[in-house]
């Protein structure tokens, strides 16, 4: 096993870890990860006599432990732990090549303290979890030309959501060339000439930065109805169609056929597929290609059973309480997206929080009319229903009509009325 970062990580934040499996004959088997997050399942097909490199999103427990567990199908099990190092500064990635020689990281120090993490190209992160505690990138270009396709990768979802990565001696057709398809409008990659440079890059970069997602609670606040809430609603109809055959029904004998109504509506209640909502938020730059996104996942609440809901394994899930009580994860090898799995129950939905970086499907802009805020859709498609938060105000966007190029001027969202938000936003 392999710790990213040099085993360093921010509490509360994802980072990797790299697990190779060598297999003296061909199997199946599961990898299972227990760390903050609860249980994640990997399934693995081993080759005989070949080695498997993982490379695995993790959000590591507060002291930093985190438990492998490979199960093959004979039931044998093989146990690992590791323990990473938790720092409460942000991290400063770190990779020079070795013609221009590993400088002292005191050279390197900024103004705000941060962790300096040294790597060579090799060890920079597979995925993008790998960067969830890193705050800048300092390279060149021989280092980022080392990278392999999945580091690139990674780097380039780091980017696009406007990481800050600073390049030795880089031209500015190779800056402008990464920036166009980085967050931020590209405006948090430069190019430095010597170290001394360096600091002030940072603070300057670090001040340009967005605002990082909302928190999980002011998520919360702009679901319109929370799925378990469905339930009493069911028992009511149900209720009243039973008063009205009731009353309706002239021969006793039909009566019978109300047990059998009851038995029917239980067992969808309590064995069909709960529902599921999910609350989005998700902002972008002027002329960003993409835009960060972060949003809740609700699964269940409304019935009873098993459902299963698919993300790409860009998407950074998080489960926001009892997180020992299931193993909601699956990967499964080949695919690139993770299964979340739950067996729901009534009255008790499960959170998950989701991070990540999606392709931005719309062009909304805000102005003021008045002092109250409208928002105009300039994109080629119509954008969904959602909510605007404006100065402690909630305004329910109904429906917005996108641009069309034959038509004079710009259609703008029709919205419900402003709603205040609760006095602890």
């Amino acid at each position: 096993m392999h710790a990213g970062l040099l085993g360093k990580f921010q509490p509360g934040t994802t980072t990797e870890i790299g697990v190779e499996i060598v297999s003296s004959h061909a199997a199946r088997a599961d990898l299972s990860i227990s760390d903050a997050n609860g249980r994640t399942l990997y399934h693995l097909q081993l080759n005989e006599h070949a080695r498997k490199k993982l490379w695995i999103g993790i959000k590591p427990k507060k002291d930093g432990s985190v438990t492998v567990t490979l199960t093959a199908p004979s039931e044998k099990t093989l146990t690992h732990s590791i323990t990473l190092t938790a720092t409460r500064l942000p991290i400063t990635l770190v990779s020079i090549a070795p013609n221009e020689g590993m400088r002292s990281t005191a050279q390197l120090k900024t103004t705000e303290e941060s962790a300096i993490v040294m790597l060579s190209s090799a060890r920079f992160p597979h995925t993008t979890q790998g960067y969830g505690a890193v705050q800048s990138v300092i390279t060149d270009l021989e280092s980022l030309a080392a990278l392999g396709q999945r580091q690139s990768e990674a780097l380039g979802q780091y980017l696009a959501g406007c990481g800050i990565l600073l390049l030795d001696k880089a031209s500015s057709s190779v800056v402008e060339r990464l920036g166009r398809s980085a967050g931020c409008g590209g405006h948090l990659i430069r190019s430095y000439g010597q170290l001394s440079e360096i600091p002030q890059l940072l603070q300057q970069l670090d001040g340009l930065r967005p605002p990082k997602p909302p928190e999980s609670k002011t998520l919360a606040l702009l679901t319109s109805s929370q799925p378990h809430m469905a339930v009493p609603l069911y028992l009511f109809g149900y209720l009243l169609l039973m008063v009205l055959l009731s009353s309706l029904l002239t021969r006793p004998a039909l009566l019978l056929v109300l047990p059998l109504l009851t038995t029917a509506t239980g067992l969808v209640v309590w064995y069909g597929t709960g529902g599921q909502q999910l609350t989005l938020w998700a902002e972008a730059e002027t002329g960003d290609p993409v835009a960060r996104l972060a949003a809740i996942q609700y699964s269940g609440g409304d019935r009873r059973g098993f459902q299963e809901t698919t993300f790409t394994a860009d998407v950074v899930i998080t489960r926001l309480e009892n997180p020992q009580t299931s193993t909601p994860i699956e990967h499964r090898e080949g695919d690139d997206l993770y299964h979340l799995t739950s067996n729901t129950a009534l009255f008790a939905p499960t959170r998950y929080r989701l991070d990540g970086i999606v392709r931005q499907p719309h062009r909304l802009s805000l102005i003021l009319d008045s002092g109250q805020p409208i928002v105009r859709n300039t994109g080629t498609r119509a954008s969904p229903a959602g909510r605007l938060l404006w100065k402690r105000h909630s305004y329910f966007t109904l429906h917005c009509p996108h641009f069309h190029p034959m038509k004079h001027g710009i259609p703008n969202c029709r919205a419900k009325p402003p709603q205040p938000l609760p006095s602890d936003y």
